[in-house]
């Protein structure tokens, strides 16, 4: 192991890169203050744990597969990068945890990389480096052939320097489900127009900052902070369309050194469209259908299923109706549905309308029915999750006619049995047990159980 304060005479190409880049994104490397190591190529630092942080390749291969050790010891992580400069593919071995924004962009010939399958923290889809979960885009190669990309739905966060330098992306296009655009994610691409999904309420330290290509934006009505740089150098931005009104845009924090913000001008889109009603039908135990009011001029809809104040999936439909699956049993839950016009790439918002459904608790498993007594029968269950009692239903007609049939109330949930007296002697009882829970003073049952069949003593 060689130890070096300084990067070494074969690296002076690399620095002049590296300074370039300290200059222009400010999560990139910037005057290195940790000892420097280098082995196989490879420069290093030490975590402080004594693992390994690789910053930069020198060798001669244009792909490379970082190694799991150097010097003996187990390379963890990628950290800011010193350069990769001829570089073209990297793969990514199953025991780095953790890649710092900014640990590619000393790699301007990068076309793609590839994560060994054992990796917990990162995968690679077309070339392109994500997170395991696919919801953050870490990485979009800067060498990758083609004018256009298209991230994935589902994608909830854009890295930080997750496109930064990418000059030859003429256009970018995100989906509904972007949350987060990180610290210079688009900085210095060729994006010439661009649409920020409605989610989004913060845009980025420097994260369009040198798109100088950029003529026109459209910013939601969501966003309430515009971070520093984020949009300066933007010499060619002439149109901001933003979707809300004057009002809002002015509440909107916009930090320093915005300068292609001042320049633009600027268009308000305020969408009047009304969703009248919505409403709750085909409730079950996992799923609850809900419908809404046509509203004419509308390209969609926003549906946001919510259970309490935590959001847990939003759906964007042109459809006027939606069920919701795989919810939990016995569960309270709130829909807001709101119409969208679409404007400029963006979706311009109206007023929604808010209702509340609560799924059916679980079908009841009856364990047993008994007559150890005469005249009595002794009925078990077992308890479910979520309920506020049972119904006990027993009729001496399998089909329960209204005649025959009459209901037990149980009223606590942990109660898994109960006996009914007074019943007619050397009768056969059909029995059945529902679940219920109480919503609006109401009891909603849950499914019946299968019927047993008891002769009463």
């Amino acid at each position: 192991m060689e130890k070096a304060r300084h990067i070494l005479k074969g690296l002076t190409a690399v620095l002049m890169v590296t300074v370039l880049l300290a200059c222009m994104v400010p999560t990139a490397f910037a005057g290195f203050e940790d000892e420097i190591f280098e082995s196989g190529g490879y420069l290093y630092s030490l975590n402080a744990d004594k693992t390994v942080m690789i910053h930069a390749y020198s060798g001669k291969s244009k792909n490379i597969t970082i190694p799991s050790k150097l010097d003996g010891k187990k390379v963890t992580a990628l950290g800011e990068s010193i350069g990769y400069l001829n570089v073209e593919t990297i793969k990514i071995p199953a025991g780095i945890t953790l890649i710092e924004g900014g640990a590619f962009t000393g790699a301007p010939k990068l076309k793609s990389f590839t994560v060994d399958k054992a990796n917990k923290k990162f995968t690679a889809v077309n070339g392109i480096l994500y997170s395991k979960d696919k919801k953050e885009l870490v990485q979009y190669p800067f060498g990758k052939e083609g004018t256009s990309f298209t991230v994935p739905t589902g994608t909830e966060i854009i890295g930080a320097v997750a496109f930064y330098g990418c000059y030859n992306l003429g256009k970018i296009a995100l989906p509904d489900s972007v949350r987060v655009i990180g610290a210079s994610a688009f900085a210095g691409t060729g994006i010439s127009t661009f649409a920020i999904p409605d989610g989004v309420k913060e845009i980025g330290f420097n994260a369009f900052s040198m798109c100088d290509a950029l003529t026109e934006i459209t910013i939601p009505g969501t966003v309430s902070v515009i971070n520093m740089f984020a949009f300066d150098n933007c010499t060619s931005l002439k149109k901001i369309n933003f979707l809300g009104s004057e009002a809002q845009w002015k509440k909107v924090r916009i930090d320093s050194y915005n300068s292609g913000l001042e320049a633009a001008e600027v268009s308000f889109v305020e969408y009047k469209g009304a969703v009248k009603t919505v409403k709750a039908s085909a409730i079950k135990d996992t799923s609850i259908k809900f419908s809404w009011s046509k509203v004419s001029d509308a390209s969609g809809y926003k549906v946001e299923l919510y259970k309490g104040k935590k959001l847990e999936k939003t759906v964007y439909t042109t459809k006027t109706a939606y069920t919701f699956k795989s919810l939990k049993k016995g569960t309270s839950y709130k829909v807001n549905v709101t119409a969208y016009k679409n404007v400029n790439g963006g979706k311009a918002y109206g007023t929604g309308k808010t209702v509340s459904a609560t799924t059916k608790v679980a079908k009841v498993t009856l364990s047993s029915v008994k007559s150890t007594k005469a005249k009595q029968i002794d009925v078990a269950w077992k308890t479910v999750s979520g309920a506020n009692g049972y119904k006990v239903t027993y009729s001496t007609s399998k089909k329960f006619t209204k005649k025959t049939t009459k209901t037990v109330t149980v009223k606590k949930q942990k109660t898994k049995k109960t006996s009914i007296k007074k019943l007619k002697k050397g009768k056969t009882y059909y029995v059945k047990v529902a679940a219920y829970k109480t919503v609006s003073g109401k009891a909603v049952l849950g499914a019946y159980s299968a019927v047993k069949t008891v002769k009463v003593k």
